[in-house]
């Protein structure tokens, strides 16, 4: 802790409003040369946002700095979040890895379960067997696999229980890293813990090396919340806000190791001060790190780097992270009226750790998850922004930036890309920008970004609900699959999109599903798609008059350019006892969550189990696993 004069911070505050003022078309990020630096521009924010707010008590301002897929738990100390499985990328990337809570080696499955880590021999599959279970620490959301190694990735909360025996003593959520050796299948142990304090954005694998960004508010805390209680004067918060040392501010990361059977404890910041980088414009005191580890060496050191701009939306590709800040609006950071716009700050990642390379700036903010995305260098943006308009007051642009001389610059866009409708989602493939329209049809449009000048180009696809799933597949077609809600079930439409301005359906087809089948269309990862087969392969449920299930497992079809859709099969795992819970959730408990080839056999993994049966024979089930659990089906808060 440091002891500074009041009259230095009166000084100091003037000085950064008029470094502020001068620097605020600065776009690039610099990193801080010192922890002193640093640290006294973490206070400085935090006066300028304490002080605005208490002098504006009736404005939440915070309540729009929310980013997507962080939600409420970089804000509140009780919460978690969950990744969003529904803005992964159905494109596969040479390289990336997404997430999933489910993995194989061709021998085994390994699958989170509940709060529990399962571990099914899946190989011979008439020999299927649960092999272990391991309990894991709070809310487990992904793994990932490396040979002997497992990597685990949990939401934990302020009272954490871990398995070294050390408390972490984290002063808020965070999100935690367990490396579990399963070299013995029948005995997994866990061999490292990795706990960083904030709310998990995103995660994936890139080559060996684990992206786990994270992003914290270090502006809240009991500091702050001692503030709101009192009726404090600008004085009283710069001095309580001086008092204040570096390590009370930054969130902290703890590594728990093991050697020769003993633990041990070590507790840092989450990133070193000269790996933290600040921008030319202040947009708040949130801070998005970046923590990587070497999964071909687990034991290896931990390498990061922190970007002190605000919350931030994140993209992360094969080469490429992207930070997108939005210049704030309202609250302390509001700069001025009028030409409010988005910095977007570029790392390269294909030597593991981040190194910054450029920045750039557009106009508006990113309009829905999955808005940004880069291909070969470009990276291409969907905003949205005020027109001012009495009833059609936004519009949508695309924008498409290129790095040049350590900058991000724009070289194309093509403006209110809609004409007065309203965006539901969208979706970068190749040259195109598949865009999913707010309409009682269902409307997808097409729009080649290589020609921006006419994107459109009179193509559209007709879909019954907004996309969940779009794959590319041979001969410039694309599988699409979506909602369908008359009837209840699930649609397929395979297109010709050779053409972006003659986008035409080559086939289709409407599944009929209980509501449960949904869940093929909110997580991505729900749906397989073997090219090599041409096989699409999804999940749902059938109910019969009395609300029983009839079916629940997997729909297989043939999908080929030349044949179009034929049905194949089905794969039902009824035979699971979750299947018959007397309750109105058993849909929602019965259904397949993943499907998983190994060679010629098809297994289903939901929360009742896993089945596995011939492909071409899916109806002669080989093995069956029957859980005793059923995971959060076993909490009926968690049905919903």
């Amino acid at each position: 802790m440091r002891v500074q004069h009041s009259s230095r911070w009166i000084g100091a505050i003037a000085g950064l409003t008029a470094l502020l003022a001068g620097c605020n078309n600065k776009i690039e990020l610099t990193a801080y040369g010192s922890c002193d630096e640093l640290e006294e521009a973490i206070e400085a924010l935090a006066v300028e946002e304490y002080v605005w707010e208490a002098q504006n008590p009736s404005y939440s301002w915070r309540t729009f700095l929310t980013p997507r897929g962080v939600g409420a738990a970089a804000y509140s100390p009780e919460a978690t979040t969950s990744l969003d499985f529904t803005a992964r990328a159905t494109v596969p990337q040479a390289g990336l890895t997404e997430a999933d809570f489910v993995a194989e080696d061709g021998e085994w499955l390994y699958l989170l379960h509940g709060g529990e880590l399962v571990i099914v021999q899946a190989w011979p599959a008439e020999e299927l067997t649960e092999l272990s279970r391991l309990e894991l620490e709070g809310y487990p959301a992904a793994l990932f696999l490396e040979g002997d190694a497992l990597a685990v990735v949990s939401y934990v909360t302020a009272d954490p229980s871990p398995a070294s025996g050390y408390s972490p003593e984290l002063s808020g959520p965070a999100t935690k890293l367990a490396i579990v050796d399963v070299a013995d299948r029948e005995a997994p142990v866990v061999h490292r813990e990795i706990y960083v304090e904030g709310a998990l954005t995103e995660l994936k694998r890139i080559g060996a090396s684990l992206h786990l960004i994270t992003q914290r508010d270090l502006g809240l805390g009991e500091l702050r919340d001692g503030i709101q209680t009192v009726d404090s004067t600008a004085s009283e918060i710069r001095e309580a806000a001086e008092e204040q040392s570096l390590e009370s501010w930054m969130p902290a990361r703890i590594d728990h190791t093991i050697s020769g059977g003993d633990w041990s404890s070590a507790r840092d910041s989450v990133s070193a001060c000269g790996a933290i980088y600040r921008p030319g414009r202040d947009a708040g005191l949130a801070m998005v790190t970046d923590t990587v580890l070497d999964l071909t060496a687990p034991d290896s050191e931990l390498e990061s780097i922190s970007v002190l701009a605000g919350f931030g939306d994140v993209t992360l590709s094969a080469d490429t992270l992207h930070v997108a800040v939005a210049e704030p609006q309202m609250g302390p950071h509001e700069k001025g009226s009028g030409g409010y716009g988005t910095r977007i700050h570029r790392f390269d990642v294909t030597g593991g750790a981040p190194s910054y390379v450029a920045s750039g700036r557009v106009v508006g903010t990113l309009a829905v998850p999955a808005a940004m995305d880069e291909q070969e260098g470009t990276l291409r943006v969907m905003t949205i922004r005020s027109t001012g308009n009495i009833g059609n007051g936004t519009a949508y642009d695309i924008r498409l930036l290129r790095q040049e001389d350590g900058e991000l610059v724009e070289t194309d866009a093509a403006e209110d890309v809609l004409e007065g409708g309203w965006l539901e989602s969208v979706r970068f493939i190749d040259d195109r920008a598949y865009v999913g329209l707010h309409t009682s049809e269902g409307e997808v449009r097409s729009l080649s970004l290589s020609a921006l000048d006419d994107p459109w180009g009179g193509s559209s696809m007709f879909l019954p609900s907004r996309i969940s799933w779009l794959h590319p597949v041979v001969a410039d077609h694309l599988l699409a699959v979506s909602r369908s809600s008359n009837p209840d079930g699930v649609q397929l439409g395979l297109y010709d999109v050779a053409s972006a301005n003659n986008v035409e359906e080559v086939a289709g087809q409407t599944v009929r599903s209980g509501w449960a089948g949904a869940g093929t269309t909110w997580d991505a990862g729900a749906v397989l798609y073997n090219e090599p087969l041409d096989l699409l392969v999804f999940p749902g449920n059938e109910a019969s008059s009395d609300s029983y299930i009839s079916f629940a497992g997997l729909y297989l079809y043939d999908v080929s350019p030349e044949e179009g859709m034929a049905y194949m099969g089905k794969l039902d795992t009824t035979v699971l006892p979750v299947s018959q819970l007397q309750s109105d959730y058993r849909q929602q408990c019965a259904q397949v969550q993943r499907a998983v080839i190994i060679d010629d056999i098809l297994y289903a993994v939901g929360a009742g189990g896993v089945v596995a049966a011939p492909l071409m024979a899916t109806e002669e089930p080989l093995g069956v696993v029957a859980f005793d659990t059923y995971g959060w089906c076993d909490t009926p808060q968690n049905w919903y």
